[in-house]
Parts: C-alpha cells; sequence; structure tokens
C-alpha cells in the first residue's frame, strides 16, 4: 500500500487530535480466540484505540500494516513499534498429556511492564475465565513459578492437585496428567480455580468487553494486532 505525503499529513494531524484526547479507557483485559490458543492481554485501552482508529481512517486491515506503517513514522519515534500498547498477557492451552480434569495450562507469559502486578492480575483473569487453570505440564519458567507461588497464597483461590499419570494414585483417571517433581510440586503439579472474583479484574475484563463493542468491525483486527505485539513482548522476554 502507498502512502501519499497528502495521506501521511492527514495522519499526523489525526494523531495531533487524539493526543489531545483525555484518557478515556486506562488499562482493560480481553480474552481473544486464535489458531494458536486462547490469549488473555491486559492493555492500554487508550493506545489500542488509538492505533486502531488511526489504522481503520487509512484503510488498514491487517495488523501486519499498522506494525509497517508505524516503523515508517519517523516524526513520531516513540512509536517506531507500537510495543507500549501491551501491559502483560498469557497463552492458554489445553493441558495434557492426560485428561487433567480437564484443565487448561499456561504456554507463554510475558509482561512489558514489571514490578506492578499485571502477571497476576493476567493469570487471575485467564483462571476465572476458564474455570481451571494450571502452569504448563512441560516446563515451568522460575518467572512463572513466582507468580503461581504469589497465587498460591490468595484467600480466593483454590487448588487441587493432578493424579501423576505415570503412578496414579486414585482410580479415577480423568484427574490424570503429567506433573512436575523436585521444585514446588503443589505449586506446578496442580490446578486453580477461582472461588471469590476481585471486582478489580471484573472491572478491567468488563472495561475490555466495552472496547470490543466501541471498536466493533474493527475488533478482530485489534485482536489480532494485541497477539502480534504480545508475541513481540515475549520475543524481547525469551532472549533479554
Amino acid at each position: 500500500m502507498r502512502i501519499t505525503e497528502a495521506k501521511l499529513r492527514h495522519v499526523i494531524r489525526e494523531v495531533l487530535e487524539a493526543e489531545s484526547i483525555p484518557a478515556r479507557w486506562g488499562p482493560a483485559i480481553s480474552v481473544i480466540s486464535a489458531r494458536a490458543g486462547e490469549y488473555v492481554i491486559a492493555y492500554d485501552g487508550d493506545r489500542l484505540v488509538q492505533e486502531v482508529q488511526r489504522a481503520v481512517s487509512m484503510g488498514i486491515t491487517e495488523p501486519d500494516q499498522i506494525i509497517r506503517f508505524t516503523s515508517l513514522d519517523r516524526l513520531f519515534p516513540d512509536r517506531i513499534y507500537p510495543l507500549d500498547v501491551i501491559l502483560s498477557g498469557i497463552q492458554v492451552d489445553s493441558a495434557y498429556p492426560g485428561p487433567c480434569n480437564g484443565a487448561k495450562q499456561i504456554v507463554g507469559a510475558a509482561s512489558r511492564v514489571q514490578g506492578e502486578g499485571w502477571g497476576s492480575l493476567v493469570y487471575m483473569a485467564a483462571i476465572d475465565e476458564f474455570g481451571q487453570l494450571g502452569a504448563d505440564r512441560s516446563s515451568v519458567s522460575v518467572p512463572a513459578e513466582r507468580t503461581w507461588q504469589s497465587l498460591d497464597r490468595r484467600d480466593d483461590l483454590g487448588r487441587h492437585p493432578y493424579d501423576d499419570i505415570n503412578d496414579p494414585k486414585t482410580p479415577d483417571p480423568y484427574d490424570d496428567c503429567a506433573v512436575h517433581k523436585g521444585r514446588s510440586d503443589q505449586v506446578n503439579s496442580s490446578f486453580y480455580f477461582v472461588e471469590d472474583m476481585p471486582v478489580n479484574i471484573s472491572m478491567l475484563r468488563e472495561r475490555g468487553n466495552e472496547i470490543e463493542a466501541f471498536l466493533g468491525d474493527a475488533w478482530p483486527m485489534a485482536a489480532r494486532f494485541l497477539i502480534k505485539m504480545w508475541a513481540e513482548v515475549f520475543s524481547v522476554a525469551m532472549y533479554r
């Protein structure tokens, strides 16, 4: 897609006008379904709406085009790669091997904003969304283990252990699952469920629903954009 100078001036004017508008949304959490699994992402609602509305005004329909345009936007170097949209996020898939009580597992987690508790908030939102959620059955990073240990101390979460699929102790095979041995066994070899969802997480989820409704037909592109930006945050965290 070719961007003319006139079109670029128009977009720059729109960006400047958008920056003068007071923040409306604030942080939000959305659950997004994709072929690679489910994603639970916390993000800056105002920045997301700003990027998507700018894309729509240019006729952009794919998140790659948003990224390609912002990477060329030299007048706004802080927008060269709009990772600032993302606060934190996780990728969720079905737990395996074994029935695992029908629980889901977190297969990827990364936060752009550190030290503000966004990781735990996203985990909590995911547990509420999927009902039963545990750590990755194949490996658990040290930061992820710390997050699970923190969640394990909460009064509003319940925990139920998996039965070792290689050494089952219960007659019902439905709770059989791969377990981690030798490192925080209870935390890493159990699934969690919500007993009392905190109000702040419910508010973040409701705000995400409001943003989805506000963006309407543009939400599917916005959702793909969030996944791509979170994947970049995850890649940076992996190679840090």
